[in-house]
């Protein structure tokens, strides 16, 4: 896995709280922007507006992009217009956030 530059967390997200199941629920969804544009984020993300990603969440021009690895899943976000493809590095550099939830 390749993972861009100083953007991968200090944080490992515990996914064992109801707070990661209104996430998951919003993401299955393809509905993240909204998700982040509720207040409760920050129970889950409290580091999140230090990221200075939040309004780019909230006004959908970050994707998030889901790979599991390790009992750990990897939220990779990227603008829009960026595919992601685990076995290419293409995308590295324009890496905006990544939200890793330990799943042990």
């Amino acid at each position: 896995m390749f993972w861009g530059g100083n953007c991968a967390p200090d944080v490992i997200i515990e996914a064992k709280s109801d707070d990661y199941d209104i996430f998951d629920n919003y993401f299955k969804k393809d509905l993240v922007n909204v998700y982040f544009q509720k207040e409760n984020y920050k129970y889950l993300f409290p580091f999140a507006d230090t990221l200075d990603v939040v309004n780019d969440l909230q006004e959908d021009l970050i994707k998030l992009h889901l790979f599991k690895e390790d009992n750990k899943e990897y939220y990779i976000g990227l603008p829009k217009n960026v595919s992601f493809d685990k076995t290419d590095s293409t995308w590295v550099s324009k890496t905006k956030c990544i939200f890793v939830f330990d799943k042990k």
